[in-house]
């Protein structure tokens, strides 16, 4: 059996790799979080009420 190799295309290549990885770090975040929005939500407000509470404590203190 010969084997047919086909060329693809630079960003054809770079497409499916991008695919790839949004796969990969939406399974992460169901896996972390779950399905419910509030635990994807908790994702980005967590890290940034830590930045603003230790820019408060920067400025005040």
């Amino acid at each position: 059996m010969a084997e047919v190799i086909t060329k693809t295309s630079f960003m054809r290549s770079l497409k499916i790799q991008i695919r790839v990885l949004n796969a990969l770090i939406l399974r992460e975040i169901i896996t972390r979080y779950g399905r419910s929005n509030i635990g994807f939500l908790w994702l980005f407000v967590e890290p940034m009420s830590l930045t603003l509470l230790i820019s408060l404590m920067w400025f005040f203190f």
